[in-house]
């Protein structure tokens, strides 16, 4: 197992500073190799991902798998999560106001 930030190279960035997330993850690197064979990844947590970071993934894997026009490079994502879990950001709310 891996977490989605260390599988894919997705950046670190605060929170609205980056519109657009690019993976570094280069070819020479041994994740680059085992992404190019996988058929399958679990994704738990998913609902703690933003969608920039779900949207770097999408793009790194379709430049891996050279399926430019699959979404996820034709790999099969089983995503989970629970949405309750995440709180929305509501600023200048209350603890009580966002329950």
């Amino acid at each position: 197992g891996s977490t989605a930030h260390r599988l894919f190279s997705i950046p670190v960035v605060e929170d609205g500073k980056e519109s657009i997330i690019e993976c570094p993850l280069k070819m020479v690197d041994d994740r680059w190799g085992l992404l190019k064979e996988v058929e399958l990844i679990i994704w738990d947590e998913i609902s703690a991902q933003s969608n920039q970071c779900i949207e770097a993934a999408d793009r790194l894997l379709r430049k891996i798998k050279d399926k430019p026009e699959v979404p996820f490079g034709g790999i099969v994502l089983l995503l989970s999560g629970d949405f309750r879990q995440c709180l929305p950001v509501i600023q200048g709310s209350t603890n009580q106001e966002v329950i």
